[in-house]
């Protein structure tokens, strides 16, 4: 197996523009629609993150791209997966499309680059519209 970070930063270094690709492509369906977002951009900490920030008519809401590690979750070094998580006030996740998450699938080893690729896109045919879609029903919730 190949030196985990190594790997990881070069899987970063591989999908990052398409990432931002689809991080752009929900930007612009959700300024067509009348949301203010900030540029899309890297806030990788402990983790390759991307992040775009969205206001609504309640509150902002964070949108994130993660590179998902398993070393973070289960305490291995050998797999990851792709995340999009959709987060309001307090960390309430209002989305979060993680492909086959909850399942023994979950994770793909980081030396298997087509499994890699498989599940990077499903996130590619992921709707920007859809995001739309659930804020819009975020913001007309009125229940507290």
């Amino acid at each position: 197996m190949t030196n985990y970070n190594e790997r990881l930063k070069e899987i970063k270094n591989t999908y990052e523009s398409r990432i931002l690709k689809i991080l752009n492509n929900m930007k612009s369906e959700l300024e067509k629609s009348g949301f203010t977002t900030d540029e899309p951009g890297d806030i990788s900490v402990e983790q390759y993150q991307y992040e775009m920030m969205v206001q609504t008519s309640k509150e902002p809401v964070s949108i994130t791209f993660q590179i998902d590690e398993s070393i973070e979750y289960d305490g291995t070094e050998d797999g990851l997966n792709f995340s999009i998580m959709v987060v309001g006030d307090g960390g309430l996740i209002l989305g979060q499309v993680s492909p086959y998450n909850y399942t023994p699938e979950v994770w793909v080893n980081i030396d298997d680059k087509e499994g890699i690729e498989k599940r990077f896109k499903i996130l590619e045919r992921v709707d920007p519209h859809s995001i739309v879609d659930l804020l819009n029903e975020y913001v007309g919730d009125t229940e507290e």
